[in-house]
């Protein structure tokens, strides 16, 4: 998985005051504020790179923690074929 992958997830109330206690940090505060920015004309749904959304998130997961986007978001890399294996990779030699 490339971690440069953009998501698209739906901010949660919960998820939105992550957002803002990110502004105080100033090592995420320019990701933080494009966040609300988008979440504010979206209805809480933004694009974000896959590592920019762990680094504002990840901190403040744990087990048994909610989540701070709504769970139905998905996050789909390569295509599946109908056996399970990633099409996207290379075959054995």
């Amino acid at each position: 998985m490339n971690l440069s992958e953009l998501v698209t997830v739906r901010w949660t109330d919960a998820g939105l005051w992550l957002l803002k206690r990110a502004m105080d940090d100033p090592q995420t505060v320019e990701i933080a504020s494009e966040q609300i920015a988008q979440a504010s004309k979206s209805h809480g749904a933004c694009d974000i790179q896959l590592w920019a959304l762990m680094r504002l998130i990840g901190p403040h997961l744990q087990l048994g923690s909610g989540a701070p986007f709504i769970e139905e978001n998905e996050v789909q890399v390569g295509l599946l074929s109908a056996a399970g294996a990633n099409t996207n990779k290379p075959a054995a030699p």
